[in-house]
């Protein structure tokens, strides 16, 4: 018998079932007074994601691909799939979210390291003087 390992992510079906139907629940049901049918089938996406990284059945990375995949596989975002998958990926080539992306990855590192520790306490040290 294979033993799975502890790196590859565990799927739970009943979980990414409940997120996908509630999503499918909301892309049929009639969108809103003062709300277009595009800006309610992007919230049927963005409702079924979030509820996805509140439930975690899948990794966060892999809800977030899967809510791009059927942004443009279902031309949402634009006339043809090229249209609606350069909609969706547009956002990446903004400069403010690689910011956000390299803070939370040098924060990571810092607290895996200890690094942020270190320094709070060569902080405490040199300027702690009661």
């Amino acid at each position: 018998m294979a033993d799975q390992s502890k790196s590859e992510p565990e799927i739970h079906y009943p979980k990414l079932g409940a997120c996908v139907i509630a999503g499918i629940i909301l892309w049929w049901m009639p969108p809103p007074e003062g709300l277009g049918l595009v800006g309610w089938h992007v919230f049927a996406v963005f409702f079924a994601t979030i509820l996805s990284f509140i439930l975690r059945p899948v990794p966060m990375g892999p809800a977030v691909l899967l809510a791009l995949v059927v942004l443009a596989a279902t031309n949402t975002l634009g006339e043809t799939g090229k249209e609606s998958f350069a909609a969706a990926m547009s956002g990446y080539g903004n400069t403010t979210v690689w910011l956000v992306v390299a803070a939370f990855l040098i924060a990571g590192a810092m607290i895996r390291t200890g690094l942020g520790r270190r320094i709070a306490l060569g902080c405490v040290v040199k300027f702690g003087k009661t």
